[in-house]
């Protein structure tokens, strides 16, 4: 649905699971977690850099790598830049492509700048 005959979710919802011994960041602290929505510039359905990389964050060490198979935007992928974290992503829709390309290109300059 749209939105115009029921309200839109303001959920997102990451089923986790890990191996004994895995890395998890978030021990003990709350399930829920509370911040802006992302704005619909280039998806449909776009995800908030700050819930990539707070998800990054909780589940990948420093230099570790992630693997998004439904890349989308790359949002995910400009998470991973901002903190310094190597990133796999696929994306079968060649529009969507092209713009994660983009914005994980642009985040990878800006790195370089900031660094």
């Amino acid at each position: 649905m749209n939105g115009q005959y029921l309200w839109l979710s303001a959920l997102e919802c990451c089923v986790y699971g890990k191996r004994a011994g895995a890395h998890f960041a978030e021990f003990c602290k709350a399930p829920v977690w509370r911040g802006p929505t992302a704005e619909k510039e280039d998806h449909p359905t776009p995800k908030p850099v700050w819930l990539m990389e707070r998800q990054i964050l909780a589940s990948i060490k420093a230099n570790g790598t992630v693997l998004d198979a439904f890349m989308g935007s790359g949002t995910t992928g400009v998470a991973c830049m901002n903190l310094q974290r190597h990133f796999i992503g696929i994306e079968r829709e060649p529009k969507y492509f092209d713009i994660a390309c983009r914005r994980i290109e642009d985040a990878q300059r800006q790195g370089r700048l900031i660094a």
